[in-house]
């Protein structure tokens, strides 16, 4: 009812259901045509966006590889070893329950979008 009374509220709700859907439907799509380590690059910039928080020599991203992996829809030990592969590149540290992401632009490039994160749903 309150909807009905107030097309404003309606119309903003109706928005922020359709962004909703319109990121699920990207993250589905991803899941289903991407290969792991750009899911992962993508992931990792998303949460950089919304949780990252200054560190010393990065961004920190205070999350296991666990969770990571559950958000990137893969396992455990596929993020394990591409994360070890960049943090040897020197784009990242890993460590008890965090990330450390030192070189944004370079994971930018390889989730294949060359944009720095932003907020995201």
């Amino acid at each position: 009812r309150i909807l009905e009374r107030t097309p404003v509220l309606h119309r903003n709700a109706l928005k922020l259901v359709s962004e909703r859907l319109r990121h699920m439907e990207e993250r589905y799509l991803e899941q289903c045509t991407e290969p792991v380590p750009i899911r992962l690059a993508r992931t990792l910039l998303r949460l950089l966006g919304q949780i990252g928080r200054p560190a010393a020599y990065g961004v920190l991203i205070a999350l296991s590889q666990e969770d990571v992996a559950l958000i990137a829809g893969t396992t455990l030990f596929t993020v394990s070893r591409q994360l070890s592969k960049w943090q040897a590149a020197g784009m990242l540290c890993t460590g008890r329950e965090a990330i450390v992401v030192r070189d944004i632009e370079r994971l930018a490039t390889l989730s294949g979008t060359d944009s720095k994160p932003g907020p995201g749903p």
